[in-house]
């Protein structure tokens, strides 16, 4: 109606203009008309250049008021697309491009990062969607239809709008993607039998951690690119356990550094923490030849100007015996240093040559054996990633098969220092952890399949494995039982203990019962407890048998029970209860002393429980 009124207006001063004109001006100017008429053109000229493509849509509203004419209501399909990462399905809602704020709660709340598509049909002009600062012209794909995408990032409305109309405006209740939480960062103090550094690590996000990485900066060289290992943590919500880490590499290692925990979630946010003063272990290489390759590549490190010189040094170890050197590998891999130094065809091929040295000088310091060892750890967090990711069982058996040929070349290698002696791996042992591992990922417990390969990881690390060779398990099953048994002989003669004491009362009562049926009646329990006091002999004889056979030697421990228990009866037959009470006492601490014996063959109790647990339903 102002559009309306306005033209009204404009018209009544034309006319009003004109007829003045006529009456005031007699003679009138044609060069004069010529020229106004040429600035007006000029001015039109000059404002259909400004519009652009936004001119047929800025003269049809000049033309035709809307109090006069029709125009077709434009309606918008929007549709909020969240991050993959973020789990959220997608929304979407049909709007009334009528220029009325609509309400739009179905489209919200809406994920931080975001894609906002939007189609607009009806309508015979392009509009343009913006969010917060970012803008974008919808295309179109077929006539009357306009397309387009932006990501909302930071807006708290998203509009459409037509020049200077506004067809519609809607809120956005923003939710932000927080950074990640780091909880804890510690290092321990001691490396493992491995050589291998437990770190403990707590960190968490909202969405998803994409990945983790410890950086190792020398705190004498703080200029030095730091030394990068990645954890094995990846779209994971949390994670709080332990790693075993080998900063052997390093270029810091021999002295002290400052570990830095880098945790980035999907969206790229990054939180850091920092752990200063860590001593990082310089290993130390018995080989002659292990520890010129260890000191070429430290060379190759603090002198990178040298590497023409430390070349020339590694083509000269190419050519030894083969018989010297003892690994086929060895020359194929010294020759790939040597080229990557002398004529390096990537910037990193000198980092890699020094990473070849490395491997070169481990592998002729502990044989491939130790390779194996630090693949085993490596598989095995492989394997609890998958777990901890929820993975389908197909994708663990598959890890688990990986798993089982490790192990297999693990029990063949003649320098694992896990295995002494002529003990062998018991496959049939592995074979059933992998069942249990597969058993509780198809019920959908993962957590529990995580904890069991934890404990075999903490084994291997700790390289005691011995509950997995032929006989090991069996041993550790018969101590698991035999703790059990030996907490209910130990109540037994914590009672029969207990009877002796109060026995030396009843004893003396009887000396003045002139009836004598007290004393009947007292003997009878006497005869109760010695038969009790025999039958917890003959069980102990029958445990310490089978664990004998399982490979248990408790005999001289029995033996000595044995005889304190003939002294007992002895006892009980004589009425002594005070002595008997003695020789009980002995015998508590005979039997607590095999328990705790059996204590020390249960490390791994709870992966052994875990194993023997049925599977119902299975």
């Amino acid at each position: 109606m102002a559009h309306l009124a306005l033209y009204g207006v404009a018209a009544g001063l034309a006319i009003s203009v004109f007829f003045l004109s006529l009456r005031k001006n007699k003679n009138l100017s044609f060069w004069l008309t010529a020229r106004n008429f040429g600035l007006c053109a000029l001015l039109v000229g000059l404002l259909a250049l400004i519009a652009g493509d936004d001119l047929d849509r800025r003269w049809t509203i000049a033309g035709k008021p809307r109090a006069l004419f029709d125009y077709p209501v434009a309606v918008v399909h929007a549709r909020i697309v969240p991050p993959a990462y973020t789990g959220s399905a997608p929304l979407e809602k049909e709007f009334i491009a009528d220029g009325h704020r609509s309400a739009g709660t179905d489209l919200n709340p809406v994920p931080q990062g975001s894609l906002l598509r939007v189609r607009l049909e009806n309508s015979p002009w392009p509009v343009v969607v913006r969010a917060g600062r970012q803008e974008v012209v919808l295309t179109e794909t077929t006539e009357g239809i306009y397309e387009g995408e932006l990501v909302i990032d930071r807006a708290t409305s998203w509009q459409v709008r037509r020049g200077s109309e506004k067809l519609g405006v809607w809120p956005v209740i923003l939710l932000q993607d927080q950074a990640p939480e780091i909880r804890e960062f510690r290092i321990a103090e001691e490396l493992t039998p491995l050589g291998l550094l437990p770190v403990e690590v707590d960190a968490a996000d909202d969405y998803g951690i994409a990945s983790l990485k410890i950086l190792v900066t020398s705190q004498d060289h703080p200029d030095a690119d730091p030394y990068e290992l990645k954890l094995p943590v990846e779209k994971l919500s949390a994670y709080d356990g332990r790693f075993y880490v080998d900063l052997s590499m390093a270029g810091a290692a021999g002295g002290t550094a400052t570990l830095t925990l880098v945790a980035e979630d999907e969206a790229g946010q990054v939180t850091v923490r920092d752990v200063q003063g860590i001593a990082i272990a310089r290993r130390e290489f018995s080989d002659p030849i292990a520890r010129k390759m260890a000191s070429l590549r430290e060379e190759l490190l603090e002198h990178p100007e040298n590497r023409h010189a430390i070349a020339r040094q590694i083509m000269a170890f190419s050519l030894l015996p083969e018989e010297e050197v003892g690994s086929p590998v060895y020359h194929l891999a010294l020759r790939s240093a040597y080229w990557r130094l002398v004529n390096p065809a990537t910037p990193g091929d000198p980092e890699e040559a020094r990473r070849i040295l490395w491997d070169v000088a481990n592998l002729t310091e502990g044989g491939a054996g130790g390779q194996i060892e630090l693949a085993l750890v490596e598989k095995l967090d492989a394997i609890r990633l998958s777990l901890l990711q929820g993975q389908s069982v197909d994708a663990v058996r598959h890890e688990l098969a990986d798993l089982d040929g490790l192990f297999a070349r693990f029990s063949g290698s003649e320098e694992s220092a896990q295995l002494a002696g002529d003990e062998i791996l018991d496959h049939r042992v592995l074979h059933k952890l992998y069942g249990r591992v597969l058993y509780y990922a198809d019920k959908k417990h993962h957590d529990k399949a995580e904890r069991l390969m934890d404990y075999l990881r903490t084994a291997v690390v700790s390289r005691d494995v011995s509950f997995l060779t032929v006989g090991g398990y069996s041993r550790f099953i018969a101590a698991t039982q035999g703790q059990q048994i030996m907490d209910n002989l130990i109540g037994i003669q914590k009672r029969l203990l207990a009877n002796s004491y109060k026995g030396g009362l009843k004893a003396e009562i009887v000396t003045t019962d002139k009836s004598g049926h007290y004393e009947a009646r007292v003997r009878r329990e006497w005869q109760e407890w010695s038969d009790t006091q025999s039958k917890l002999g003959a069980s102990l004889e029958q445990l310490s048998s089978a664990l004998v056979d399982s490979g248990i030697d408790s005999r001289n421990d029995v033996e000595e029970i044995s005889r304190l228990i003939g002294d007992v009866l002895a006892s009980l037959e004589a009425g002594q209860m005070e002595t008997a009470a003695q020789y009980q006492s002995q015998i508590l601490v005979l039997l607590n002393n095999l328990k705790h014996r059996l204590g020390d063959e249960l490390y791994h109790a709870p992966l052994i429980r875990a194993l023997e647990e049925e599977e119902s339903g299975s």
